[in-house]
């Protein structure tokens, strides 16, 4: 078994499924406390066989068992913990062993460079200068014992010369180990994302499908579900002409049924238009028209529900005639929603809109004195099928389909919606379309 999954077993499983650097500080956390515990294990049979330390000896066991903890340590806390857990096991083990060997004059002093390199893998980058300045501290404390002559050097020239190829040795060993690990743990991060990438692109990819999908079937079904309910509103308003023929009760009936029919008309129009412009089939249909026609059209059209509501309204056009040369059946559906919500939206209140040239561009603004909304409602307006919220929907009625739909036309028409809003004072959309399209 290789060695990285070998290690790989003793990282815990929660790690193993959540972010990937994460992952990779458990998997180093892992290697580096069993890599230790064998170091630490081999020291101490050094220490009872060619340098008889007993006091060594017993310190390497204790680090030992420690090392081997720590697999433990990292599944019942978090990464932070067992990453300085393992960095402060390191620092006193070294500090201890350095001084039971003969303190600042023990071969050991080297596997200090090893602790700020491994510091920076298993905590926060932050936390090596951290670590970097204990050992400092700790190798001027060394130095110090050293200068007033506490330290107590056990050493001979043969036992020196030993101790000090073996740790060479073993710092070199750590080294190629730590570098082999990661760059192994570095290789399989980068091949664990470019999976789920890949996952998460086919993923993407088959969402598309299914929505343009959906969105082409919907286009191309305009005809199959106007027709029948064209039919439908057609004879209702033919049998209603039939006043001398219908009871009053008959009469109640097929208006109902004529108003349902009108209301899933508005509602099929409306989701067949927006599959169009998600499916992009939606095309434009440029001809030429004045503002003033087009805003008076759009007044006529709503005068009903303004003087149902009791509203004033109050419209603002450029003094200079104003050509536009674009698709306006489009453009005058946006002008309907937008008016038509302040409308609906307001009771006994003022409707204003506000027209005004810049550039290329017209800036058509409506404002209304109505129930306004918060930001989170703002947020949610332009979704498809939703409104403000559930009672908004209850009381005033509606598909959620308006407002999307007229900032998609805008966009089509090169321009966007805005809004802006203070709930219970009132709200101002502002359209933007090109001049010319």
């Amino acid at each position: 078994m290789r060695l990285s999954k070998w290690f790989g077993r003793f990282t815990p499983r929660r790690y193993r499924k959540g972010d990937p650097n994460n992952y990779r500080r458990a998997r180093f956390i892992v290697s580096l406390s069993l890599l230790g515990l064998v170091g630490a294990f081999l020291l101490a049979l050094i220490f009872c066989g060619p340098l008889p330390f007993l006091s060594g000896a017993v310190l390497c066991l204790m680090g030992a068992l420690i090392y081997g903890a720590i697999p433990v340590v990292l599944t019942y806390t978090n990464l932070d913990i067992a990453g300085h857990f393992l960095v402060l096991t390191f620092f006193c083990l070294t500090g201890a062993i350095n001084y039971a060997i003969g303190g600042w004059s023990g071969p050991l002093l080297i596997w200090y460079a090893f602790l700020p390199a491994m510091a920076a893998l298993v905590t926060r980058a932050r936390w090596a200068v951290f670590w970097a300045v204990l050992v400092v501290a700790q190798m001027g404390g060394l130095g110090w014992l050293h200068i007033h002559g506490l330290d107590r050097p056990r050493l001979n020239v043969d036992q020196v010369h030993l101790l000090s190829f073996l740790s060479i040795l073993g710092f070199l060993c750590a080294l190629l180990i730590l570098t082999f690990l990661y760059e192994k743990f570095e290789s399989q991060i980068i091949r664990r994302l470019q999976r789920n990438n890949r996952e998460l692109a086919f993923a993407r990819d088959q969402a598309l499908a299914a929505s343009q999908a959906k969105s082409s079937f919907l286009a191309n079904m305009s005809h199959e579900f106007r027709t029948p309910l064209n039919a439908i509103i057609g004879y209702s308003d033919m049998l209603l002409e039939e006043e001398d023929v219908l009871a009053d009760h008959q009469q109640r009936d097929l208006a109902r049924i004529r108003e349902s029919g009108t209301h899933l008309l508005k509602l099929v129009n409306g989701l067949l238009d927006l599959s169009k412009v998600e499916a992009g089939k939606m095309e434009l249909e440029v001809s030429e028209v004045t503002l003033e026609s087009l805003i008076r059209e759009v007044e006529d059209t709503l005068r009903p529900l303004v003087q149902k509501q009791e509203n004033t309204l109050t419209i603002d056009l450029p003094e200079q005639p104003v050509l536009l040369s674009t698709d306006v059946l489009k453009l005058k559906q946006c002008l309907i929603n937008l008016l038509g919500n302040a409308a609906k939206f307001t009771q006994q209140g003022q409707l204003k809109l506000l027209a005004r040239v810049k550039g290329n561009l017209l800036l058509v603004e409506v404002h209304d004195t109505g129930i306004g909304m918060s930001v989170e409602q703002m947020n949610m307006i332009f979704i498809p099928f939703t409104q403000a919220d559930a009672s908004t929907t209850r009381k005033y009625g509606g598909t959620g389909l308006g407002l999307t739909l007229a900032r998609r036309f805008a966009q089509l028409l090169g321009g966007d919606i805005q809004v802006r809003s203070e709930l219970n004072k009132g709200s101002v959309f502002t359209l933007t379309t090109r001049l010319k399209n």
